[in-house]
């Protein structure tokens, strides 16, 4: 089983994690103006607006950048493992590892998050996510 870190924990990030344990993405998107965003928050970082719902995305974006990191900065974590940053079709940009491998990653590569379960250092079940190509595309 894979260990990693405890996923942010609070007020506003506790309602996305339960959705990614049942393994599906839901963002916030305003009800005044529709915009989505990301990271979890308490207004609307568009208009302030606090009128706003989790609503379910798709989980597909498209590929912005990409580093692979040479240091190790968890030790759960050993270097070199790669981050990915995607824009999602509905506007926010996500960040995630990923499973593809480095050199073969492209600025607008289609790809897709796949859930799998870790366990954190203190041996608590957690699902996470990362960015995979997307193989229908």
């Amino acid at each position: 089983m894979i260990i990693r870190p405890h996923p942010r924990r609070g007020l506003f990030e506790d309602q996305f994690w339960k959705h990614v344990g049942e393994h599906r993405v839901h963002l916030q998107c305003c009800q005044e103006c529709g915009t989505w965003w990301y990271p979890p928050g308490p207004v609307c970082p568009a208009c302030d607006g606090d009128d706003w719902r989790w609503s379910p995305v798709a989980g597909t974006g498209t590929v912005l950048s990409w580093v692979t990191f040479a240091r190790t900065y968890f030790p759960s974590i050993p270097a070199p493992y790669t981050v990915v940053a995607c824009r999602l079709g509905e506007g926010p940009i996500m960040l995630a590892d990923t499973t593809a491998d480095p050199n073969s990653l492209r600025i607008g590569q289609h790809m897709v998050l796949r859930y799998y379960p870790v366990r954190t250092e203190d041996d608590t079940p957690v699902t996470l996510y990362r960015w995979s190509p997307d193989q229908a595309a």
